[in-house]
């Protein structure tokens, strides 16, 4: 950076140049020698490189101390004068007036410009990959490659393996790839640091914050999905998940093994796990039509009013008022608990009743009907609450509280009988999908919504998702030291647009210890708040991790400071001398020009740094398997999706002929 007649440099900067001058100069004569060899070889000779002689420090015929030396005889057979010499010596002239002569002398096997001209493109090779990451890093004050290998290093995630994979022995972990214990995030942007791969182990949550086009499905959350070992649950509005992972989530390997074990005779079994899809995409086109769909009864269970209640304030958390007002109002959060201890109420009483979701839309038109109250009542078994809060937020004597309550009522039942939500929730019990199971099997399920219909739905997903990390501590309960045997990991995309998880900021602090953990992603730090209010705070710090990936101004402040700063040497011309002052390690400039795949990396206990996260199309042998993989999904896609389509066509027809028809004996208009 050149100021008006200023030179500034940090220190590190300095230093980094001088070891940066030395590099180059060893590479050009490295470049060199290897040029000649390598000519010397095309010419035949064989390996060849250039050779260094030393001679005796002595000047004119004489030995060391003018003492003679001894001379060999020469040989009898005389060469051929007429054959070529294939070296040449540079640097021997011969003796001067003085006797003295150069020490050393450079066999060349061919001739030097051709070694010098052959050696620019190996020395421009080195310079771009070896002395421009040095001499030209800017971003000094950053955690350094130590420190980044000593939080999100393969050894650190290895080790974790034995908290992560609680019932695993020492030597089968071993066998097990780095995958099998933690996330592959990438790689640091260090000097000679770019094969240092980053693996946050699965104690890690990990928050994601990354603007529009940057990337953050292709780069991070689809070879995550694809790569975790146990049981995990999907959340998105993109098709594009599905269809990228749900292969390598149906058939894994039996048991994860490294890559040269993984080859032996009999290590290559994979096994077929559950796959689940909740779809709430367009009837005619849905994203996951020929996979397996879960239908769920959320009153199944009710019959506890804690159960309950806490179904009741997950349906009411995910009603979308963002709209009208935010969340952190007294007024929104008075009603929504309000609302939250009725439906509770009207919850317990159809599970005590044996009612469904038709009795609860009477009730909600008519809020003061006398069956839930009589239910609520007449039971002996009954918690008394549920009446109390019955008869206290729905009374008649308080109509605008009485009339804010119902508001979100409505908001919130609406989802549970509109038509997807009745063909999602109209199951027998005895048929309805067992999160708890499902866990325990090691399946994944995909929350897939349409962006123009998730916000209808939006209560019921927020409360599937919900109800799922309590089935996974629930199977966590039931193992020795309450953690599941293989973690259970969430991955959450686009958290404000897709699904409200509302119970996330509480899972993130007290479920870890059970193998229950979680990624977001978001695209701002704002929706954060916008979605948690006072909570996100407590969201953020459940984050062992965050990735920002490009320039998000309700962050950079923050990351500047973060970052620390660097020692910047001041040169004034004018006066000679040097001045030392401190400038920010990562200022909101810098921040501004990361580029699609550059991401800070803020790990707890370590420094902030820069890294580099490629797309999956960026790893050759990735691309073309995830191609084929979707290939063979989009065909499964497309021939369940023409056969509704066929069915649909069929029942139109079937009602038309029916609407035609005429009995025998009746007049045909």
């Amino acid at each position: 950076m050149v100021i008006a007649g200023r030179h500034r440099t940090t220190l590190e900067q300095r230093r980094r140049r001088a070891a940066g001058l030395l590099l180059a100069l060893a590479g050009a004569i490295a470049a060199v020698w290897l040029a000649a060899g390598l000519l010397a070889v095309v010419d035949g000779q064989g390996w060849h490189p250039p050779r260094l002689h030393l001679h005796s420090p002595t000047g004119g015929d004489s030995g060391l101390l003018d003492l003679p030396t001894y001379q060999p005889p020469s040989p009898t057979a005389t060469s051929d004068p007429a054959a070529p010499s294939t070296t040449t010596n540079v640097g021997l002239p011969g003796p001067d007036e003085n006797g003295s002569r150069w020490q050393v002398t450079v066999q060349w096997p061919v001739r030097p410009l051709w070694a010098f001209t052959a050696g620019l493109p190996l020395w421009a090779a080195w310079l771009a990959f070896v002395v421009a990451p040095v001499a030209g890093y800017r971003r000094e004050g950053l955690a350094s490659t130590h420190e980044v290998r000593r939080t999100l290093g393969r050894r650190q995630a290895r080790r974790k393996g034995r908290v992560t994979w609680p019932r695993s022995r020492w030597w089968t972990r071993l066998t097990m790839p780095t995958a099998a214990f933690g996330y592959r995030l990438g790689r640091p942007l260090r000097p000679w640091a770019p094969w240092v791969p980053l693996w946050a182990h699965f104690e890690h949550n990990i928050r994601i914050l990354g603007r529009t086009g940057w990337g953050k499905t292709l780069r991070l959350l689809i070879p995550i999905i694809r790569d975790l070992p146990g049981p995990a649950m999907v959340l998105s509005i993109e098709p594009a998940v599905f269809t990228h992972t749900v292969l390598a989530r149906r058939h894994r390997p039996a048991r994860p093994m490294r890559a040269p074990l993984r080859w032996l005779p009999g290590h290559r079994r994979t096994r077929e796990y559950p796959i689940a899809a909740v779809d709430f995409s367009d009837p005619t086109n849905r994203f996951t039509a020929g996979f397996p769909q879960v239908r769920w009864n959320p009153i199944n269970g009710c019959a506890d009013f804690a159960v309950a209640t806490r179904r009741a304030y997950a349906l009411v958390a995910g009603s979308d008022t963002a709209s009208t007002q935010r969340r952190t109002s007294d007024d929104d959060v008075f009603f929504r608990n309000s609302a939250s201890e009725v439906l509770a109420a009207w919850l317990y009483a159809a599970a005590l009743g044996g009612y469904g979701l038709d009795e609860i839309t009477q009730w909600l038109s008519d809020t003061q009907h006398t069956t839930p109250r009589r239910v609520l009542a007449e039971h002996p078994h009954t918690d008394r609450t549920a009446l109390l809060a019955l008869t206290t937020h729905l009374s008649t004597r308080a109509d605008r509280t009485t009339s804010g309550v119902e508001r979100y009522l409505a908001l919130t039942i609406n989802a549970l009988v509109s038509r997807e939500g009745r063909a999602f929730c109209d199951v027998d019990p005895d048929q309805s999908f067992d999160m708890t199971g499902f866990v325990r099997e090691g399946g994944t399920v995909y929350v897939l919504a349409d962006p123009d219909r998730v916000h209808r739905i939006r209560p019921l997903l927020s409360l599937f998702t919900a109800e799922m990390f309590i089935a996974a501590r629930t199977a966590a309960l039931a193992h020795p030291g309450g953690r599941l045997p293989v973690p259970f990991v969430a991955v959450l995309d686009e958290l404000r647009h897709s699904v409200v998880v509302p119970t996330l900021p509480y899972i993130g602090n007290t479920m870890r210890k059970h193998g229950v953990h979680f990624i977001y992603s978001v695209q701002s730090s704002s929706q954060e708040d916008e979605l948690y209010g006072a909570q996100a705070d407590s969201l953020r710090a459940s984050a062992s991790v965050t990735i920002v990936g490009g320039l998000d101004m309700t962050v950079a402040p923050e990351l500047a400071t973060r970052a620390g700063n660097a020692a910047l040497v001041e040169r004034a011309r004018e006066r000679g001398g040097d001045q030392v002052s401190r400038v920010d390690s990562l200022p909101v400039s810098e921040q501004q020009r990361l580029a699609d795949g550059r991401a800070v990396i803020a790990p707890r206990g370590a420094g902030l740094f820069v890294a580099s996260t490629p797309t999956i199309y960026q790893r050759r042998a990735l691309r073309h398997r995830i191609r084929r993989e979707v290939a063979a999904v989009d065909a499964i896609v497309q021939e369940a999706n023409s056969r509704e389509h066929s069915r649909r066509r069929g029942a139109a027809a079937a009602v038309a002929v029916q609407a035609t028809f005429t009995p025998p004996g009746d007049v045909q208009p």
